[in-house]
């Protein structure tokens, strides 16, 4: 009898344990995953940044997670996974329109997929090129431009010119950057509403420019400290030679002048493209360098020429000797104290 109990038991047991699923058994099932998207950082982008999706419940497996903009699915090329918190995004250029907030700006909708389960979604402004059209852009641009050319009319122009009326390369050169970098600014600070960081590249470019201003009006004072204004200016890159009185291009004139224009378009193809300040490179940085210190370096020779033919004018205009017409004064004869004829008395 008691052996029956036994068997009846097991198979109560048996049938129990096999007859039971895991929610019945309220055990959690470890297939169903809950992502959620906590908040996005930085909240306004253009194509090409990127931005981070903080939440929980990422899987870390790239084929269990998939990340839809606008119900678009996005390339894993886009998409780096972090953590089960963290999870980075690439903003690109993306075929689907989200809702427009205003002239511009595009809000996108960002959903998180996980083994076929979505987070709840979250929004990201997206801003493009014709943002420029609204007002407080427009507006700004106008005001700048309005500034600047009423500074240039109230100086009374001749701001690239030197003492001589010549073209200066080295005040050119600072004012391209100077206006470049001032409206870039403008532009960026409008689009954006609020401060925008200055970049390394800015301030060395400010700086070099600025030095090879300084140092070549330095050695021009040198040359000549009062110098007269020239008939016919040089040219840019030339200068009108001493005796022939035609141009003679200078190599190291036009270096600076050609890499300064690079460098320029390059830095507004970028930022037009990019809608941020672009950095420049250390390289060009120190190339740039190079081409102003071998530009003031030419310029320096000339304070030894002008200083030599100073001193030898100097020596040409001072008399050689004495004119002989000039007679040596004699000493006056003390009279003798004899007598007032000059004669010796006798005893």
């Amino acid at each position: 009898m008691s052996w029956r109990l036994g068997v009846l038991g097991c198979g109560v047991v048996l049938s129990t344990l096999m007859n039971c699923t895991v929610p019945a058994c309220g055990l959690p099932d470890s297939t169903v995953v809950e992502s959620t998207i906590a908040g996005v950082d930085p909240m306004t982008v253009v194509a090409g940044d990127g931005i981070v999706l903080r939440g929980a419940g990422f899987a870390l497996e790239p084929w269990r997670t998939q990340v839809t903009v606008d119900g678009k699915g996005i390339s894993n090329q886009f998409v780096r996974i972090v953590s089960s918190t963290e999870i980075h995004l690439e903003v690109i250029d993306y075929e689907t329109r989200g809702a427009e907030k205003a002239r511009g700006e595009t809000e996108r909708t960002v959903v998180v997929w996980v083994d076929g389960q979505p987070s709840n979604p979250a929004t990201f402004t997206q801003l493009d090129w014709t943002i420029v059209a609204q007002p407080r852009v427009f507006i700004s641009v106008i005001v700048y431009v309005l500034l600047v050319l009423g500074s240039l009319v109230f100086m009374g122009g001749g701001v690239f010119q030197s003492a001589t009326g010549n073209l200066s390369l080295s005040k050119i050169q600072m004012g391209l950057w100077v206006l470049v970098f001032s409206f870039s600014y403008v532009l960026l600070a409008s689009i954006w509403g609020d401060f925008i960081p200055i970049t390394p590249g800015m301030l060395w470019l400010l700086g070099i420019s600025s030095a090879t201003a300084v140092a070549a009006k330095a050695i021009a004072v040198k040359n000549d400290p009062n110098p007269k204004p020239r008939n016919r200016a040089s040219r840019v890159c030339s200068e009108i030679h001493p005796t022939l009185g035609t141009y003679r291009c200078e190599i190291h004139r036009c270096q600076v002048l050609l890499w300064t224009l690079i460098v320029l378009v390059i830095y507004v193809m970028k930022m037009i493209s990019t809608l941020h300040l672009p950095d420049i490179p250390h390289v060009l940085l120190i190339l740039m360098g190079v081409g102003s210190g071998a530009y003031l370096g030419f310029k320096y020779p000339k304070t030894i020429v002008v200083a030599t033919q100073q001193r030898d004018a100097r020596r040409s205009d001072a008399p050689s000797s004495k004119s002989s017409t000039q007679r040596r004064r004699r000493r006056p004869r003390k009279p003798s104290s004899g007598g007032s004829d000059g004669s010796r008395s006798s005893s």
